[in-house]
């Protein structure tokens, strides 16, 4: 891995107010970016930031055919926001999310109350109007990573936190009874690890946890926090290596399909981090390793992501390169080197179609209009403690010429917008 390098250095679409450490797409034309410098009066902003992405006609300033925007900031006061998830709380074309941000031992969540935007405004610079929900005391010291349960619509999450518990909390009851005097309870706790948790994920059916610490990884079932099996390294992995994030994917039927990163124990410039697939067989309780790749020979794996429909995933690394694999072969589809300055804190996939725009029966007839990726294959978004936002894309193996793609773009974005201002300017 990492013999297909990029021609050119990856553009920059956007650049943070403060350093960037999680991204989430919110809807399909916006991303959501967590940012903050911690309590200490060091003049970093804390916040929230809500990018909108649309097509960029200015291809004399960039050649890259998307360009990101600031639709919104909100800011998180002294808290900075090391960890973020969202989840859609209604139909797409509604604007309705829940965003669960970890803010040193708490998890604060805000709620999306629908699309706002001026049809006056030249820019017409949509974006979602936003409020606070409440706030979960979830750790004694420090909350580490949060997932949302995908069957939930945001009435569930998890999260780990420094102590090595993971809990389990109904964000359904906190949105229904807002009094800030309520003790807030988890709906499970469990003492999954020894010290910190890495990472949590929840399986597509709700019904299991895999959570990382400890260099290990273990999958519990979701309603009685009982361990189900523990996750054991390939051949050639036992010893020397730990695993860094565990990825539940929507492939399989009867098996569930997990995306596995392991870091060598001792970073050296002749370490190698590798992904693994393994099949999760629920009625025997085994994990199964089925495919090994590595990554370039002193890569450390610091974020993984995947696709909505699990084909592809996404790797940053800590000397801030980005590669994008086929998930169920691993096989790289595209690589950059060191793209970043730093190490990568964040990735996420864009979308290929809009869903959250209500059309008139005869367009909706016709399928979804297209979203930022339409383009392509694939495209991500990475960040990195350098503050920057990057694009990257895996075209098409029959790829249509740059102008053409520039072109349908520019009209697609020319009809979803008219579209959307269109129904707004009734409102």
């Amino acid at each position: 891995m990492g013999n297909i390098n990029s021609r050119k250095a990856p553009p920059v679409v956007a650049i943070g107010a403060s350093p960037v450490y999680s991204v989430r797409r919110i809807g399909s034309r916006h991303i959501v970016l967590a940012e903050g410098g911690g309590a200490a009066a060091t003049g970093v902003t804390n916040q929230l930031e809500v990018l909108l992405l649309s097509s960029n006609l200015n291809t004399s300033a960039s050649n890259l055919p998307i360009r990101a925007t600031v639709a919104q900031q909100i800011g998180t006061d002294k808290y900075s926001n090391m960890n973020m998830d969202v989840a859609c709380a209604d139909t797409p074309d509604k604007g309705l999310y829940y965003i669960a941000c970890g803010q040193d031992e708490y998890c604060t969540i805000y709620e999306t109350t629908g699309f706002v935007g001026d049809v006056k405004d030249e820019d017409k610079r949509l974006s979602f109007g936003v409020r606070e929900v409440g706030r979960l005391t979830t750790d004694d010291s420090y909350q580490r990573c949060c997932s949302f349960d995908p069957t939930s619509r945001g009435g569930r999450l998890v999260t780990g936190g420094e102590n090595g518990h993971v809990k389990v909390w109904n964000v359904r009851d906190l949105v229904e009874y807002r009094d800030p005097r309520l003790a807030r309870d988890p709906l499970l706790k469990i003492e999954a690890h020894t010290a910190n948790v890495d990472s949590v994920d929840v399986s597509p059916d709700g019904r299991y946890i895999v959570s990382v610490g400890d260099g290990t990884a273990h999958i519990w079932d979701m309603q009685f926090g009982r361990k189900v099996t523990s996750l054991t390294p390939p051949a050639g992995l036992t010893k020397g290596w730990k695993v860094r994030t565990v990825k539940f994917t929507p492939l399989g039927e009867q098996n569930m399909y997990l995306l596995a990163a392991f870091n060598q124990v001792a970073r050296t410039s002749k370490s190698q981090s590798f992904l693994v697939i393994y099949e999760f067989n629920r009625q025997a309780a085994t994990l199964q390793p089925k495919a090994v790749q590595g990554l370039k020979i002193g890569e450390t794996i610091s974020t993984l992501a995947l696709s909505q429909d699990g084909n592809l995933c996404a790797v940053g690394s800590m000397d801030g390169s980005v590669y994008v694999l086929e998930t169920i072969d691993l096989k790289e589809l595209h690589a950059a080197p060191n793209t970043h300055g730093i190490f990568v804190t964040g990735i996420e996939f864009l979308d290929r179609s809009s869903r959250d725009v209500l059309l008139p029966r005869d367009l909706a007839l016709r399928g979804a209009l297209p979203g930022p990726a339409a383009n392509h294959r694939a495209s991500i978004v990475s960040l990195s403690a350098d503050k920057t936002v990057q694009l990257h894309s895996v075209s098409f193996e029959s790829s249509t010429p740059f102008s053409v793609s520039i072109l349908k773009i520019a009209l697609w974005s020319s009809l979803l917008y008219f579209v959307f201002w269109t129904i707004m300017s009734y409102f």
